[in-house]
């Protein structure tokens, strides 16, 4: 997370990082503090335009690695709470993407703000069974249910597909309603 101490960088490398690019004094006392409170939506922003230096350093290296690979990377969907906690804004990534995929059941306007972010960067959401029956107290959805999600959340996000987590739990309903999902968006 790029608002929680100390599961992030708050070095003084990063801080002068940091001070410089918002034009600050050089002899200005940054704290984690100050970055969390006074500096959130700055200090998100510039770790979030952090990231997407590194995605891109990284595409490129798997790209003169493997020419024609497709890259990808996986986060939550687009707003704040994906910015704050996971580092993402969709919209830097996307210049450095080829696919862009989040999830898993994301509400529908949270989807649309992804896809928009990323465009022209195509879309997959996510969607997820269920964990299991240890650790979710109810039965497991109804396997016609989890048909029409992977419907919806194929169609909300622009087509491309979706990920499904999570198989394990899956049962013979899942399956075949997911088969039966896969031959309706096949045609």
């Amino acid at each position: 997370p790029v608002i929680d101490p100390p599961t992030y960088c708050f070095c003084p490398r990063c801080f002068a990082a940091f001070a410089k690019e918002q034009g600050l004094p050089a002899d200005t006392k940054l704290t984690p503090e100050m970055m969390t409170k006074e500096y959130r939506e700055k200090w998100t922003a510039f770790r979030c335009g952090q990231n997407a230096q590194l995605v891109k350093h990284i595409g490129l290296g798997v790209k003169r690695g493997c020419p024609g690979i497709e890259f990808s990377v996986y986060s939550g969907t687009q707003g704040k709470y994906t910015m704050e906690h996971y580092g993402v804004d969709w919209k830097l990534m996307a210049p450095y993407l080829d696919l862009g995929i989040a999830g898993y059941g994301g509400a529908r306007g949270a989807v649309q703000e992804t896809v928009n972010a990323l465009a022209p960067v195509p879309f997959m959401g996510g969607e997820m069974y269920y964990l299991s029956n240890t650790s979710v107290s109810g039965a497991a959805p109804n396997p016609l249910t989890w048909r029409n999600r992977l419907l919806r959340q194929c169609l909300d996000s622009g087509g491309v597909g979706v990920l499904i987590w999570w198989l394990p739990v899956m049962d013979g309903g899942a399956f075949y309603y997911t088969s039966e999902a896969a031959a309706v968006l096949a045609h």
